[in-house]
């Protein structure tokens, strides 16, 4: 769990920075043309895609920077930005170890 305080990003025009995000995107991938493996996954109804070519769909941000970094042309669309933060379910896990 990323976090739990986010802002919502509309869709967008300028190019962003695979790099400075953290959240969940809505984007369009293009896998580069020497792939031979798909790096970003995705589900449709009835199967699991790891699509070579281009496609749109949601990502984690940290598989956004992994195919980045390996020849992968991401265009964000839309998505949701989480502030990093850790221990989020310490107060959660707390109260339930108290009640057992």
């Amino acid at each position: 769990m990323p976090g739990i305080s986010c802002d919502k990003l509309d869709y967008y025009s300028a190019k962003m920075h695979v790099e400075k995000l953290f959240g969940f995107f809505y984007c369009d991938a293009i896998s580069p043309k020497d792939s031979y493996l798909g790096l970003l996954p995705y589900r449709t109804k009835s199967v699991l895609k790891s699509p070579l070519g281009s496609w749109t769909a949601w990502y984690f941000s940290e598989e956004l920077k992994f195919a980045s970094a390996n020849g992968y042309k991401i265009k964000v669309l839309k998505g949701y930005f989480f502030k990093k933060q850790s221990n989020v379910f310490n107060t959660y896990v707390e109260k339930l170890y108290e009640i057992k």
